[in-house]
């Protein structure tokens, strides 16, 4: 195995160790303190700054790996595995054409992707459930929203450190 792809494998490795540190938050920690009843979501949220930050197919299977891991924390049976592969894929391709790649655009469509989920989840919920539950769903929207993005700040900051740290590295021992 040549140091390039050691280096490479390191990155994904230090990916996927920090989405499991704050996915192990999440449902520990944050799950505890509900805010108006909602609870942080930052599967959607690591998609994107993992897919914004690489940019290449290997974000398509971390978000398809943070799809599994979230649909079975959450009992959703292959919504995130779907929609966040789907979602990966669509920014990658708008990052290679229109946005750019800048911490505040990732912390952006962080926001956007997280709502859209939660519209889509709300949907497809009260297509197949009471509607009592589904306007709980749209009742924890906002709280939701807030509380995963306050909580994506620092998991956004490290991510980034990651990657400058391993683009630095690999564009040294060329």
């Amino acid at each position: 195995m040549s140091l390039k792809n050691k280096t490479r494998l390191f990155k994904w490795l230090c990916f996927g160790i920090c989405f499991l540190i704050f996915t192990a938050l999440q449902t520990s920690v944050f799950s505890r303190f509900p805010l108006k009843g909602a609870v942080p979501m930052l599967a959607p949220a690591a998609a994107v700054i993992v897919t914004m930050l690489d940019g290449s197919t290997d974000a398509v299977v971390f978000s398809m790996i943070a799809g599994i891991i979230a649909d079975g924390l959450t009992g959703a049976s292959g919504f995130y595995t779907l929609t966040l592969c789907l979602t990966s894929a669509v920014i990658m391709s708008l990052v290679e054409k229109l946005v750019a790649r800048s911490k505040m655009m990732m912390f952006i469509l962080s926001g956007v992707v997280t709502v859209a989920e939660h519209v889509l989840r709300t949907a497809v919920t009260s297509l197949f459930t009471h509607a009592s539950s589904s306007e709980a769903l749209w009742a924890t929207m906002f709280p939701e929203l807030l509380y995963t993005l306050v909580i994506t700040i620092p998991m956004l900051l490290i991510m980034a450190n990651i990657e400058q740290k391993f683009t630095r590295t690999s564009r040294y021992r060329r």
